[in-house]
């Protein structure tokens, strides 16, 4: 049953997520779009605190906000 679970996720939830980034390609700059692999860490360690008690450090919330503020840089930048 787990099994057929995480097959389940896998091809539907990489099928949607294809789907949105190729949409999103079409709709944003490529900056833009490219921008979501360096959010996805900081959102999964927020989660991770939030949800699962997981530790969060000094070091992480500063890579935290170096990678946020370059991001939004890249958002201000090609607005």
């Amino acid at each position: 049953r787990s099994t057929m679970a995480l097959l389940y996720l896998a091809i539907f939830g990489s099928v949607i997520a294809y789907w949105a980034y190729n949409y999103a390609q079409t709709k944003l700059s490529a900056g833009k779009v490219a921008s979501y692999a360096y959010v996805n860490p900081a959102v999964a360690v927020l989660f991770g605190a939030l949800l699962l008690g997981e530790p969060v450090t000094l070091t992480m919330i500063a890579a935290m906000v170096v990678i946020l503020a370059g991001v939004a840089l890249i958002q201000i930048h090609r607005a």
